[in-house]
């Protein structure tokens, strides 16, 4: 398995994604809404109209000036949502593919913006599920902080730059908390500093990396990318990863 070429063609993505326009609608998020919702239990910006179609396909055209988002037969509303969201398991097969990879980070910028606004609430809400607080998806990147306790975990989200603590002998995905259905797979030497922590119960797997200080948002992505050897390994142990990376063509398994 090699994800050399998916990796080299994200990288462009990424960087063609640094530079998009953001601006957020008058409003939204809406902070008081995105409170009742982490009360509820829900993600923060669950609805918030974060980006409308027309802003959408222009993003999606910068990012890749040879895809046409308007030649598919999409419900806009639905896209956007669906996008936000990242629930691309409801689009239709047709759109599957460079379209789904484009508009996935089409969003990102706007979804970064939006966890900015309601950070604080995030905070104060002291949320204890192992999906994002702030757009709901499952974590791919874990920070192991050294404290005077010893080490905390932080949760990564991808998608929106989210940040929150959870235990370190959890499954994000499940409710396993048995450590011996919780196990890490490493690369020969790596094990202190970078593994993947797989679930045996569900298959999920998230990689953990050790800091001293958090990942810069705008390097989340690049670590991701520099350490898709420990991708291989844990896949090839049979564990996955979801939640916010839509698989073909770039990242195949």
């Amino acid at each position: 398995m090699t994800f050399q070429p998916a990796v080299e063609r994200l990288l462009g993505v990424i960087e063609k994604s640094r530079h998009l326009p953001v601006s957020l609608p008058n409003g939204v998020p809406n902070v008081a809404a995105a409170r009742v919702r982490l009360a509820e239990v829900i993600p923060a910006l669950a609805g918030e109209p974060l980006i409308d179609y027309p802003t959408l396909a222009a993003a999606v055209r910068l990012l890749g000036a040879d895809v046409e988002p308007l030649r598919y037969d999409f419900d806009e509303a639905a896209l956007c949502e669906t996008a936000l969201a990242a629930t691309w398991d409801t689009m239709p097969r047709k759109a599957y593919g460079e379209l789904i990879t484009l508009v996935e980070f089409a969003v990102r910028p706007v979804l970064r913006a939006g966890y900015a606004v309601v950070r604080d609430a995030i905070v104060a809400s002291n949320w204890k599920r192992g999906t994002c607080p702030a757009c709901g998806v499952l974590p791919l990147l874990a920070e192991l902080r050294a404290d005077k306790e010893g080490h905390t975990r932080i949760l990564r989200c991808l998608r929106c730059t989210a940040a929150w603590p959870y235990p370190r002998l959890a499954c994000p995905a499940c409710p396993e908390v048995r450590h011996e259905k919780l196990r890490y797979v490493h690369i020969d030497g790596e094990v202190e500093r970078l593994r993947a922590e797989c679930c045996l119960t569900c298959g999920f797997y998230v990689k953990a990396v050790a800091r001293l200080d958090p990942i810069p948002d705008d390097a989340l992505m690049t670590v991701d990318l520099d350490t898709v050897a420990l991708d291989t390994l844990a896949m090839s142990s049979g564990h996955y990863r979801v939640g916010s990376e839509p698989a073909p063509p770039f990242i195949s398994a």
